[in-house]
């Protein structure tokens, strides 16, 4: 059987597999249908507008062409000479692969952006979701980041903690204490809210996982430390609190990180308490300018050793770090690979590491799909390219007698759907 043959029966076969999609920023329908969609405003609010910013785009060329000017032959112009520069990219082919796969129309370019930008507005209204995630997608359900409250139709919840961690602008501390109606004295009552707060969210609204995004601030080692060290701490955020106010923080130089590490232990020690697995973006961070050493899985290892009960579902591939996290998922029965948006960062890529994986860790570790992004075209055609990728890694792999093809078959379904709907109890 030749290379291409083999390549689209196993497309045809993952065509057909419903899909658990692992990790999504969707707003709800009800808000998209609330707010004037464009073509310009929609696509760029995520990943695109990233290489965009990378050929020479300026700050303000994209505030206009994501704001609410409806002058579209003006966008056009601001969009034209970054698009020529960046279509190239994974980001942007996605964007072609959406157009065409939801709207009909075959590509993004001087003839095609008003009829796109009209179709986008047609379709714009109640059931689109249903259209995209359901009919076009034949996604089962999506984990949703950070929404308690989403629609189960289309979604479950993973709930993000970070904020509780990583202390930023917001008083959160008066938030907690305003909402739950409870005075915050020391890192004790900190501890206890953490602690309540993980347990209602799982019997209350049913969150399937717990989510961490702390790369994008911070470098993801967690140091053991103790409570005293990070009472301490604690004690003087509380007294520059009530002496100056919260924003005061900044200014004060603590060295807060031993702080969070310790919040860190006590939310994997949460996850433990109610059986509840743990997200951890690793990798590449989105948008532009960012410490990418902070991200590389190999910060973590201490955590998977400390919670050998807790499942920690690490995001992303790892890119660039990939090799790293093969090794760790093949080390650490707990240390699952997650491929949620890595197919858009390289399909190259993508597809080389989905080989290496199936030869490096047990095929149920492997998640193969999670859209990972804030506007619903994009989710669409970001699983077309996934399942072009799982397939033609699996038909290398078949082509060069590695694997057989019901084995490859097998492996294609349990990415898509059997791994995660396991994984995550659904």
């Amino acid at each position: 059987m030749n290379h291409k043959k083999i390549y689209m029966e196993i497309l045809e076969h993952i065509n057909k597999v419903p899909v658990i999609d692992t990790h999504e920023h969707l707003e709800s329908e009800d808000v998209r249908l609330n707010r004037t969609v464009d073509l310009f405003n929609t696509y760029l609010i995520h990943y695109a507008s990233s290489d965009l910013v990378s050929s020479g785009m300026g700050d303000n060329e994209l505030a206009f062409l994501t704001g609410d000017s409806t002058d579209m032959e003006k966008k056009w112009s601001v969009f034209k000479p970054y698009w020529e520069r960046a279509r190239n990219t994974t980001y942007c082919k996605s964007l072609i692969s959406a157009t065409k796969g939801i709207y009909g129309i075959d590509d993004i370019n001087e003839d095609t952006y008003l009829l796109i930008d009209a179709k986008m507005k047609e379709c714009n209204k109640k059931g689109f979701y249903k259209h995209v995630l359901k009919d076009l997608c034949n996604i089962e359900v999506s984990i949703l980041d950070s929404d308690i409250r989403c629609d189960k139709e289309f979604f479950r919840s993973a709930i993000r903690m970070d904020r509780y961690i990583k202390f930023e602008s917001v008083d959160v501390i008066a938030e907690v204490e305003k909402q739950n109606n409870i005075t915050v004295t020391g890192l004790s009552d900190w501890v206890e809210y953490i602690n309540r707060a993980v347990a209602r969210y799982k019997k209350v609204y049913g969150i399937v996982c717990i989510k961490t995004a702390m790369a994008y601030e911070r470098i993801l080692k967690y140091d053991k430390t103790s409570f005293f060290d990070a009472e301490r701490i604690f004690d003087s955020v509380l007294a520059i609190r009530a002496k100056y106010g919260w924003n005061r923080l900044c200014d004060a130089n603590l060295e807060l990180k031993p702080l969070e590490d310790y919040l860190m232990h006590i939310l994997v020690q949460c996850a433990a308490e109610q059986n509840l697995p743990v997200q951890i973006h690793t990798g590449l961070q989105e948008r532009n300018g960012n410490y990418i050493t902070n991200a590389n899985p190999t910060h973590l290892i201490n955590l998977f050793m400390e919670y050998p009960t807790v499942r920690f579902d690490l995001f992303h591939g790892g890119y660039p770090y990939s090799g790293e996290l093969c090794a760790i998922a093949k080390n650490f029965r707990n240390v699952f690979v997650d491929l949620c948006w890595t197919h858009i960062i390289s399909r190259e890529f993508t597809v080389r590491l989905i080989e290496e994986l199936i030869d490096t860790i047990p095929m149920n570790k492997i998640f193969g799909f999670g859209g990972d992004y804030c506007f619903v075209e994009g989710v669409c055609g970001h699983l077309y390219m996934a399942k072009e990728n799982i397939a033609l890694a699996l038909a290398n792999k078949v082509y060069k007698g590695y694997i057989g093809m019901d084995e490859a078959l097998h492996i294609g379904k349990r990415m898509l759907y059997d791994n995660p709907k396991e994984f995550f109890n659904l």
